[in-house]
Order: structure tokens, then sequence, then C-alpha cells
């Protein structure tokens, strides 16, 4: 497990800024960090920041066209 993906998905719920922020800087160590790219996208929806988690969903599409979480929360914006 990793104590700071576990800290941002618990600040998620009521702290979206802050847990976008560890996000962000997970992903700044790890571009490719799946688990942080699916944690900032869900952040960006909750925030109707819409066309910023587009960005990250076709991201991870391009990278595994088959990626069910990518494709879900796409068809969720």
């Amino acid at each position: 497990p990793n104590p700071a993906l576990e800290l941002a998905f618990t600040l998620e719920p009521k702290h979206a800024s802050q847990a976008a922020q560890v996000y962000r800087a997970l992903l700044a160590r790890d571009p490719d960090d799946r688990a942080a790219l699916l944690g900032l996208a869900r952040v960006d929806r909750s925030q109707q920041r819409l066309e910023d988690a587009r960005v990250i969903y076709e991201r991870m599409l391009k990278k595994d066209p088959w990626d069910a979480d990518a494709l879900n929360g796409l068809a969720w914006l």
C-alpha cells in the first residue's frame, strides 16, 4: 500500500483540492501511476473540471484502450 495514495483517497470527499495536490505530487514522481491518474480524474470530475478529467481518461486509454476504469470514467462525463 502507498500511504500517500491512501491519504489522497481519504481526502477526496471533503478536501478535494488537497487530494488533487497529493495526486499531482505522486504523478510528478511517476507520470504513469494509474491509481493517481484515476484519483485526479475523479477529483476533476467532482469539481466539474470535466475537460481536465477527459484529458486524463484519454491519456490512460492511449496506454490501454481497454482500461475499464478509464472507459467508465469517460462515460460519466
